[in-house]
């Protein structure tokens, strides 16, 4: 538990940084003080993710209980982006606009920790093999981290200005092009004044939204348009309309 609040308290600062009004600079104990509050419910969260994962082109549970807990908090949210992704945007009035994005998808791998909220979960993998599921490599504390960001940084929006993004990108263990370019496409992410990345290596910012394959970024800088998928993706989502984001905000 005091891993999870102290990620999440580290996480809160470092995302609004870049929002906080001058008189608001030294809010470490108000930060603090909002995630110990939250920490109860993000540990019922980990261990529903962690106990239910779901693996790659499958996360549709997991998309569903995150966008769940955005629109909780008032952000907007689309669903089902380049297969399961989950955006969700506040607006918090003028401001730059900041980005934290989280992997979602768990491994083919059967778990034997013996932890009470252990996974026991199966399913058929696109070879029509029975496979079991695990959260091998900590993406369900990502999306926990991610969620306990969210939570804190709205109960303390009178802190901050400007445009929260929020992007949970599904199908990371397989190095999936459709999801990230579509969330390129569609959430302006070139305009991100801070785009910040949770991955196993803690976490990560980065001044463009490049590809982000497992274990890291890819050197090449994809173009959205060059992607048949991402076309067809972006056609349909903008028929229905979306929240999308305004770069200059």
């Amino acid at each position: 538990m005091r891993s999870l609040q102290s990620t999440c308290f580290m996480l809160a600062v470092v995302f609004a940084a870049p929002m906080l009004t001058a008189q608001e600079k030294g809010i470490d104990g108000r930060v603090r003080s909002a995630v110990k509050g939250a920490v109860p419910s993000l540990l019922s969260l980990y261990h529903d993710l962690h106990r239910h994962p779901e693996i790659s082109f499958q996360e549709e549970k997991t998309g569903e209980k995150l966008a769940a807990r955005l629109r909780a908090l008032g952000f907007e949210v689309e669903t089902k982006i380049g297969g399961f992704g989950v955006v969700g945007v506040f607006r918090n009035g003028a401001g730059p606009t900041v980005m934290l994005r989280t992997d979602t998808d768990a491994l083919p791998i059967k778990e034997e920790t013996g932890l009470p909220f252990a996974s026991v979960e199966t399913t058929v993998d696109e070879d029509g093999k029975t496979v079991p599921t695990m959260h091998a490599r900590g993406h369900d504390m990502h999306m926990t981290i991610w969620s306990g960001a969210a939570k804190v940084l709205v109960a303390m929006k009178d802190a901050w200005s400007g445009t929260l993004v929020l992007i949970g990108q599904p199908a990371e263990e397989r190095g999936a092009v459709a999801g990230p370019h579509v969330l390129i496409a569609l959430y302006n992410l070139r305009d991100c004044h801070a785009v910040y990345l949770l991955k196993g290596q803690g976490i990560t910012k980065m001044d463009l939204m490049e590809y982000v394959s497992h274990g890291g970024l890819e050197d090449e800088d994809y173009d959205v348009d060059a992607n048949e998928d991402g076309e067809e993706y972006e056609d349909d989502f903008e028929s229905d309309g979306g929240p999308g984001v305004d770069g200059d905000e």
